[in-house]
């Protein structure tokens, strides 16, 4: 289809770019979720060595900064249940974990009791703060799982005499974070399935049908005879339906003046003809000179009469959209009738049918006009045919289509002219031997039967007709 670049074709990329911005969205809300349960486990932990950090020095100032004195202090932190927060999981892996050194990173108090006696001045958390300054650490345990340390001095009268770390893993929290990211996951996909849904429809409720209009008026500028869209007048109302009958009112008078052109041009040559053999019945003439121009005229009255009838034909059918009334017929039928047709035309010229299609297949057409266009296309191979040749006729069934074709042995057709087969009264056939307007039929006929008809010079020679129709 001829197609020109238009705004509305930039809906579909429209459509992309929202759908791509909605799933960035999601993807750095997922991402960042993430990145806030850790502030918030950072906060908390820093709440905690507040607290710590303040009671540890309230000890100093009462001389009890020693192992015993701090063991005493935290007896009921370690002694803590940590089913009573915690549906699973041993105290070590999951609970608050807190250590207490010397102001030289001396393990003075261990929560778990394994890293007393130990210098961990050398870790950054510890360093940082020994020399008064914050930095938290992440200890990577697997994959995804890490333990966060954040570390505070402790002061008496502003100098250091210490430090308190806290730690705690993701342990708890990374099934809920894993289960919540997955949820937010299928909700983003979800809303950026929905948000694509509702783009589709209202294009298609509401610019599609703008753009088929284009389409067909740019078809109608480039005088061809396009399918009307059949738009729903729900969607545009009145300005449809005045749409509808100003490019029924423009085609409408478009094709009578591209036909009248083609009938005038046509019509031109026999008139011409009638009117000279004429003028010599008017002389004093012999016998069998008057007898030969009453011929003449005869002939070319016969040959605008036949031209008026396929022209009445193929406007008959233009203006049918469709098939009402369908027969189920065998196909055989059909290559029977065109075989009895062609018989005695052909055995006088020396050519020979074959015929090969499957048995008992059978088709939903209108006979009449199936029958007239392979007739078309079969005389066309005929007249294009050498005494001695053969015209071969073959049916394939794929699916839910049937497809004859038609292929001779003939010289082929000049590739100048099969841009122009289907073109009204355009033939490649020796003036006065044809119309131009058999295979215009043939495709009026196959659009009837929502199928196609191609014509092209054939690998070893000769041409091929296909003509494919719904089954």
């Amino acid at each position: 289809m001829y197609r020109v670049l238009r705004p509305v074709s930039f809906v579909y990329l429209l459509i992309f770019i929202v759908e791509v911005a909605l799933i960035w969205f999601v993807a750095h809300q997922v991402n960042s979720f993430e990145s806030r349960t850790v502030s918030m486990r950072e906060g908390y932990l820093n709440e905690v060595t507040h607290m710590a950090s303040g009671t540890i020095s309230q000890l100093a100032k009462a001389g009890m900064f020693n192992e015993t004195g701090l063991a005493k202090a935290f007896a009921n932190f370690e002694t803590m249940d940590p089913r009573g927060y915690f549906d699973a999981g041993e105290r070590n892996a999951l609970a608050l974990h807190l250590s207490v050194t010397d102001p030289n990173g001396t393990v003075l108090y261990d929560s778990n009791g394994q890293g007393i006696g130990s210098n961990i001045a050398s870790r950054a958390e510890v360093a940082a703060a020994l020399n008064d300054r914050y930095q938290r650490r992440d200890e990577i345990l697997d994959s995804d799982t890490f333990r966060l340390f954040v570390a505070l001095p402790i002061k008496v009268d502003g100098q250091i005499q210490g430090v308190v770390v806290a730690s705690k893993s993701n342990e708890i929290l990374k099934p809920l974070v894993n289960e919540t990211k997955r949820s937010m996951q299928l909700v983003g996909l979800a809303a950026a399935f929905i948000v694509f849904l509702i783009l589709v429809v209202l294009f298609l409720m509401y610019l599609r049908p703008i753009e088929l209009w284009f389409s067909y008026t740019e078809l109608f500028k480039s005088r061809k005879h396009p399918l009307k869209p059949n738009l729903r007048r729900t969607r545009f109302g009145l300005f449809g339906e005045a749409l509808d009958h100003i490019f029924d009112a423009l085609s409408h008078r478009r094709y009578i003046e591209h036909m009248m052109y083609c009938m005038a041009h046509e019509m031109r040559n026999p008139v011409n003809a009638i009117q000279s053999s004429a003028e010599l019945l008017e002389r004093d003439l012999p016998a069998e000179v008057r007898k030969e121009a009453v011929r003449d005229i005869k002939a070319e009255t016969g040959r605008m009469s036949q031209t008026i009838n396929k022209l009445l034909n193929i406007a008959a059918l233009e203006k049918r959209n469709s098939l009402k009334e369908l027969t189920q017929i065998e196909v055989r039928h059909i290559l029977n009738e065109i075989d009895d047709r062609f018989r005695n035309v052909m055995a006088d010229k020396g050519i020979a049918l074959s015929i090969d299609a499957p048995s008992d297949l059978k088709i939903y057409c209108d006979p009449d006009l199936l029958v007239q266009a392979l007739g078309n296309l079969v005389q066309n191979s005929i007249e294009h045919s050498e005494s001695g040749t053969r015209i071969d006729l073959f049916v394939f069934e794929h699916g839910n289509k049937i497809e004859f074709q038609i292929i001779d042995q003939g010289e082929g057709i000049p590739e100048y002219a099969l841009p122009h087969l289907f073109d009204k009264f355009y033939s490649i056939k020796a003036k006065g031997k044809g119309t131009g307007l058999g295979l215009s039929l043939v495709l009026e006929v196959a659009d009837l039967h929502y199928g196609a008809i191609s014509i092209r010079n054939h690998d070893s020679g000769g041409v091929i007709a296909i003509l494919t129709i719904a089954k």
